[in-house]
């Protein structure tokens, strides 16, 4: 029911899924790969007769749709900040162009595991980390799609509660730390006879 999507939404508790069935997405991918430059979507919403204590009660995260009834203004706000999209090209890119190859740990939501650039980066051994506290309505978490242990093709998904435990992780990955030294459970000594 879109009325209860958009109340959750407003409350700051809701996914930002607008009951669409994923057609803007697959056109927005398109146009980025025909035109070379990024492109994205965004839903737009009736305004509403709320009371101004309705609209007081609105959740900071989701002020700027409430002004402009649409999700436009995020999307715009983050979209200037896109990577500048590259033609293919049979010869090597020089290495100032981010690549695949440069990525060692992808942070994504929870249960959006299941896109082809995360199952990509799991193929080539990149650690992903999923974000527990931002849930899609897409429904691949890590469970369900690697089983407990975690781990396809050489990659491995981590959990965290947060995104600052996510950057906390991230932290740890890149000073060689492991993600199991950091809790208060750590294996015992094992004692090796020679």
């Amino acid at each position: 029911d879109m009325s209860s999507l958009f109340a959750r939404y407003r409350s700051g508790s809701g996914g930002g899924r607008s009951g669409g069935s994923g057609a803007e997405a697959l056109v927005s991918r398109l146009l980025a790969r025909r035109t070379g430059l990024p492109a994205a979507h965004a839903p737009a919403f009736a305004p509403t007769d709320d009371s101004i204590q309705e609209l007081l009660e609105v959740s900071p995260k989701a002020c700027a749709e409430e002004l402009g009834h649409t999700f436009l203004p995020c999307v715009l706000a983050y979209l200037r900040r896109a990577p500048r999209l590259l033609p293919l090209t049979p010869t090597p890119a020089p290495d100032s162009v981010l690549q695949a190859r440069h990525v060692d740990a992808v942070v994504a939501p929870y249960n959006a595991l299941g896109g082809p650039a995360v199952l990509s980066f799991l193929a080539r051994g990149v650690l992903v980390i999923a974000v527990q506290e931002n849930e899609t309505s897409m429904k691949v978490d890590r469970d369900g799609l690697l089983g407990q242990q975690g781990v396809l093709g050489g990659g491995r998904v981590a959990l965290a509660r947060s995104y600052a435990e996510a950057a906390g992780l991230l932290a740890a990955h890149r000073a060689g730390i492991s993600f199991e030294s950091l809790t208060a459970k750590v294996e015992p000594v094992r004692v090796i006879e020679l």
